[in-house]
């Protein structure tokens, strides 16, 4: 019989890194790519700028310590 094993989410120590790019910004989301952040999601209509509605892009990063 195999026993199933409890993980207790506080003993991973599993830490997020995330940031915010406007999502228009692709050089800047070409270096997060490469430094292994991941689209999450988008935020339509996030900020007001020059004049108009802008996106902004959520991207996150975990790591294991």
């Amino acid at each position: 019989m195999e026993i199933a094993q409890i993980i207790n989410p506080f003993t991973l120590q599993i830490k997020a890194d995330n940031l915010l790019v406007y999502a228009d910004n692709e050089a800047a989301i070409a270096l997060y790519t490469k430094f292994g952040f991941v689209t999450e999601g988008v935020m339509q209509h996030y900020a007001f700028r020059a004049g108009q509605y802008a996106d902004i892009q959520i991207m996150a990063r975990l790591s294991h310590h």
